[in-house]
Formats: C-alpha cells, structure tokens, sequence
C-alpha cells in the first residue's frame, strides 16, 4: 500500500502540548510483516494467548470423555447411559456460557480496556475449573449433574471472555 493511494494510513492525528491538532506518522500493518526479528514480547503474548485457547479448547472438549464415566456412576438404573437431555444440556451449557462470555466481556474490553478486563476473565475460568472439578451434591434436591452443568456455564462465561481478550 503506497502513501498516495491511502495517505490516512500513514499519518495519524494527535493533540501536541499547546494543544493543536498535528499529524505524526505511525508504522503501517504492512510493515509487522517485514519485521525481521522477535522480541521478548511478541514471544511471550504468543505463548500466552497460546496456552490459553489450547486450555480452553481441553475444557469445552474434555466433558466428551466425562459423560460416559458419570453414566456409569450415577445412571445404574438406565444400564450407565445418561439421558440425552441431560448429556445435551451438560455438554451444551458450556458453549452458551462461551456466547455469553463473549458479548460481556467483548462490550467490557471495548468500555474498559482489554488490559483491565484480561484478568477478570481469567479468574472466571479458573474459579469455574475448579468448581467442577469439585462438584458434589449434598443438598437435598439437587444433583451432581446440576452442579456440574452450572459450574460448566461459569466456566463457558470465563472462555468465552478468554476470546476477545486473547485474540487482540
């Protein structure tokens, strides 16, 4: 892209100290791709946006192996399957937390800044991580099925807040 075809993407306004409005110029995104060396934070952010959407991936895909082994333990009585519409929503309540976490904490990245909100996020997933791995029902009425499926929408919200805030 050369500066006469679009002069808007090689020059930038900024206010100076006596408070007028001036142009200065700003790197272009033609030029990350000539860029001939790494440094230590382009290394890092990648590792780490990285990391975090294989975790995310190994906790949306995991409850794939669990269900079969919480039919065995909890669902005697129909021969160890668990019901279709409990596995759907088991399996499911995860990835409509994921849609949830992505509209709230995309809307709270673009009203607070990503830098802030990265770590909110973070907290939610690792919460909800927890929390599921340490489902129990000890109140009358209620299941270790949907514990679990509640705890697995907390940690969908907590991926789906990982999305927007790794990827940019």
């Amino acid at each position: 892209m050369s500066s006469s075809s679009a002069p808007y993407a090689e020059k930038a306004p900024s206010v100076n100290e006596t408070g007028s409005l001036e142009l200065q110029n700003k790197a272009g995104l033609e030029n990350l791709e000539e860029q001939q060396s790494w440094n230590w934070f382009t290394i890092r952010t990648l590792i780490t946006s990285g990391t975090g959407f294989f975790t995310d991936a190994y906790d949306v895909f995991i409850i794939n192996l669990i269900v079969p082994m919480l039919g065995y333990v909890y669902f005697k009585d129909t021969k160890g399957v668990m019901p279709t519409g409990t596995e759907g929503a088991l399996k499911g309540m995860a990835s409509f937390g994921t849609l949830v976490g992505q509209l709230v904490f995309g809307y709270l990245g673009d009203a607070y800044g990503r830098q802030k909100i990265y770590g909110l996020e973070l907290m939610i997933i690792i919460l909800g991580t927890f929390c599921c791995a340490m489902a129990g029902s000890n109140a009358k009425g209620s299941t270790v099925i949907q514990y679990l499926t509640f705890w697995r929408f907390i940690l969908g919200i907590g991926i789906g807040g990982d999305y927007p805030m790794s990827a940019t």
